[in-house]
């Protein structure tokens, strides 16, 4: 984390230039609310201070009118979680009220206008609407009212993924970036640890 987030460092990420950032600090920022011990507990002040610096320049990107939205929310709401006054609700309201306006029903969202048949239910819309409201969901009531219906909406997706597999464990290969497709079981892996962590 350090060499990734200190500018004077030969391996600094780029988090400022060009559209890119936006997605790959975002799943960083999912990994930082999923992990905290190691990834921001352990870290010296110093490293922290870079994090959060990197986690801002984002801003300085626009996410498309797409999933892209929930990558921006997401950074917002690691900065929120690691104690930011200056987090961007903004930004989190955003994608949340967006993404009321694309479901379709069945616990499927469309990605953007356009309904896709693939996994983007999985790789990123239902794991980071989830932490999302986990996180940050009681601020607002609105967004408290929001977070039961996105909850619901999971554990149907989650049905829908198990059903697809067949008898011989194979899962379907559908519709966009299927060069890392084994990322569909993302939601599907969630949603059986939240059952079994609240079985253990």
């Amino acid at each position: 984390m350090n060499h990734a987030t200190n500018p004077e460092s030969k391996d600094y990420m780029n988090f400022s230039v060009g559209d890119q950032p936006i997605v790959d600090t975002a799943f960083l920022a999912q990994a930082i609310l999923r992990a905290p011990q190691t990834l921001w507990y352990e870290l010296d002040d110093n490293v922290k201070q870079n994090v959060i610096n990197a986690l801002k320049a984002t801003r300085s990107g626009k996410p498309y009118f797409s999933n892209w939205l929930l990558f921006s929310a997401i950074i917002e709401t690691a900065l929120y979680k690691l104690g930011e006054k200056d987090w961007d609700s903004m930004r989190i309201d955003y994608a949340l009220n967006q993404f009321e306006q694309w479901n379709v029903g069945d616990g499927l969202y469309s990605d953007g206008r356009s309904f896709h048949a693939d996994y983007y239910n999985s790789y990123v819309i239902h794991p980071m609407l989830l932490d999302i409201v986990e996180t940050i969901g009681h601020t607002y009531s609105d967004w408290s009212d929001k977070s039961e219906k996105i909850r619901t909406r999971a554990v149907q997706y989650a049905r829908i993924q198990e059903r697809m597999i067949s008898p011989e464990g194979a899962f379907p290969s559908i519709g966009r970036s299927l060069a890392y497709r084994f990322g569909a079981f993302h939601h599907l892996a969630n949603q059986n640890c939240d059952v079994n962590c609240r079985l253990s």
